[in-house]
């Protein structure tokens, strides 16, 4: 690409009107300016174990394998940043050239993004300690509860709040949820079943500590997020890029490496 503008520079070079000079430097820019719209792709996550999570501090876990594949298999490797999913967002929604992974694709988010998957889909479930004595089988159920611990902004947090709940306190992480369940601090905590599992674990806590109320709140489809002046020939690349690291089984692996099952199957 480079050196097709020097030589169409050197082309207007031979004329000597100023114009000529004009359109050629315009003519460099805007070759330039793709050039460089190729390379500048900022690539969000937020962590969520064990989809992302921070090992000596590097991005890690399903997901990051996952999109970095995707990112190879195109030649669009860009350096993935974990911030808080409220950033995460609100970057991705307002753009330029960014994706973020992993967004739930709610029919509140459908047209603010452009979608690569789902990346994988899992059910989520409140938790409470084992302890509790409450007795919950239906949603009107969780509206009697003291307090409910959801991560500020989540797919939880806005599948409560457009159901009327007032009873949410906001937290920073599903963590810190997680531990003011155990700690009793919290009533209840929604959050992924895959989420759940490999989160006490890190966080060194007692899975017999907590209890699954019977019903599951809802299905989440989790999915690469992208602003929409990416190209849409991009994007479409990245999806056709997934399908065949499904198709070959190389999706699998990745799932068997972080011990997760194939939630679209099961």
């Amino acid at each position: 690409m480079l050196r097709e503008a020097i030589e169409r520079i050197s082309i207007f070079g031979s004329r000597t009107n100023r114009r000529s000079a004009g359109m050629a430097g315009v003519v460099l820019s805007a070759i330039l300016a793709g050039d460089a719209s190729a390379d500048d792709l900022r690539l969000l996550t937020h962590q969520l174990d064990p989809f992302t999570m921070t090992e000596l501090d590097e991005p890690r876990g399903f997901a990051v394998d996952l999109v970095n594949e995707i990112m190879a298999m195109t030649d669009d490797r860009s350096p993935v940043t974990i911030v808080p999913f409220a950033r995460l967002l609100a970057e991705v929604e307002q753009g330029p050239n960014t994706a973020g992974f992993i967004i739930a694709r709610t029919p509140e988010r459908e047209a603010k993004l452009q979608w690569v998957g789902p990346l994988i889909v899992t059910g989520v479930y409140v938790y409470v300690r084992a302890k509790s004595t409450l007795r919950m089988e239906t949603l009107d159920d969780l509206r009697k509860l003291d307090r409910i611990g959801v991560q500020n902004g989540n797919t939880d947090d806005q599948f409560l709040t457009e159901r009327g709940f007032t009873n949410l306190e906001r937290r920073s992480s599903e963590a810190s949820t997680l531990r003011g369940v155990e700690a009793d601090r919290l009533s209840a905590a929604p959050m992924s079943e895959l989420v759940f599992e490999r989160l006490v674990r890190e966080l060194h806590l007692a899975p017999s500590a907590f209890r699954r109320i019977p019903f599951k709140l809802y299905d989440v489809s989790l999915y690469l997020g992208v602003s929409k002046d990416v190209p849409h020939d991009r994007v479409a690349r990245w999806s056709a890029s997934l399908d065949e690291l499904k198709a070959s089984g190389r999706y699998d692996l990745l799932l068997k490496r972080y011990g997760l099952f194939d939630s679209e199957e099961n």
